[in-house]
């Protein structure tokens, strides 16, 4: 599992929000970057699921996004 001691990061999908995130050098991810940090904890065993209910409830998440996120997962 991944080191769980990692600098804090804002959790934002929002474009204003990453925007002056950007702006301010915050630290940040969206939900796809939560979704794969919870798998390299061992919070969840695949991230799929996850990302299929973020995006059956409305989350504007492309394809690329997509498949990025799962190889990250280590997933297909």
């Amino acid at each position: 599992p991944r080191d769980r001691a990692q600098p804090f990061r804002f959790a934002l999908d929002d474009r204003q929000g990453r925007s002056w995130a950007r702006q301010l050098k915050l630290p940040f991810t969206g939900s796809l970057g939560v979704v794969v940090f919870l798998k390299q904890c061992g919070l969840i065993q695949t991230a799929r699921p996850a990302i299929e209910k973020i995006r059956s409830g409305g989350g504007d998440i492309s394809e690329m996004a997509i498949k990025a996120a799962l190889a990250a997962a280590g997933e297909s």
